[in-house]
C-alpha cells in the first residue's frame, strides 16, 4: 500500500513524504510460521526531495 511519511527528531531534520509497500509472504503448511520480504520505496518532499528504498526479512510466529 502507500501512505504518508512523517520523520522528526532532535538529531535529524524533519522529512515529509510518501512510502509504499510491496512484498512477498510465505506461509509454511505444516508449522506456524511465515517468513516475509518487503521493499518500501520512499519519496521525500522536505527538505529535499529524494528517492530511496528500504527493505525488511522477516518472520513470524503465530501462538494458537
Amino acid at each position: 500500500g502507500v501512505g504518508g511519511r512523517l520523520k522528526s527528531g532532535d538529531k535529524i531534520q524533519t522529512q515529509l513524504g510518501l512510502r509504499g509497500v510491496v512484498g512477498i509472504d510465505y506461509l509454511a503448511r505444516t508449522v506456524p510460521i511465515d517468513v516475509f520480504l518487503e521493499l518500501s520505496p520512499i519519496l521525500d518532499f522536505t527538505p529535499a526531495t529524494e528517492f530511496f528504498f528500504n527493505a525488511g526479512l522477516g518472520a513470524r510466529f503465530f501462538f494458537e
